[in-house]
């Protein structure tokens, strides 16, 4: 690919590429793709390594300060750097507030907010060289849409 979106010799890494269209559209892109989750990132390695590109997975709970610290520094020497970082693990409770676990709304937070924070720290950390790079946060917690509050709740 070429033109504004080209990726082409860039490597992306993708938190939560497990599942969507992330790590594909990467590649599309032209960008070889280290695609991260707690799930398994089989199917989005195919889709990457289909498209020509190499596309690795990596198992992390990234609720784990060490563990993204670690990621970090095994993509680094697996890809030889860095240049695109798409943090987008993220996850959501469907169901109403009064039915919701205090430890289930602490896991989202986990994962919604710490997950994403030592993601990105992690991915800034790498970026000690000079040269052009992107640190893309299209994460958003949704605190009000209808798969987190119920219609009766929200009006509370």
């Amino acid at each position: 690919m070429t033109g504004p979106f080209s990726l082409t010799g860039k490597v992306a890494v993708v938190s939560g590429g497990a599942r969507g269209i992330g790590a594909a559209m990467l590649a599309q892109c032209g960008a070889d793709v280290a695609i991260v989750d707690v799930l398994d990132t089989s199917e989005a390695v195919a889709a990457v390594t289909a498209q020509g590109r190499r596309g690795r997975g990596y198992a992390a709970d990234l609720r784990d300060e060490e563990a993204v610290t670690s990621l970090f520094a095994h993509i680094v020497a697996d890809f030889d750097g860095v240049d695109v970082v798409h943090n987008n693990a993220g996850i959501s409770r469907c169901s109403a507030a009064e039915e919701t676990s205090l430890a289930q709304w602490r896991e989202v937070l986990e994962i919604d907010l710490d997950a994403v924070f030592l993601f990105a720290r992690a991915a800034g950390r790498i970026y000690d060289r000079p040269g052009p790079w992107r640190l893309d946060h299209q994460h958003r917690l949704d605190v009000g849409n209808d798969c987190q509050l119920s219609p009766r709740t929200s009006r509370l």
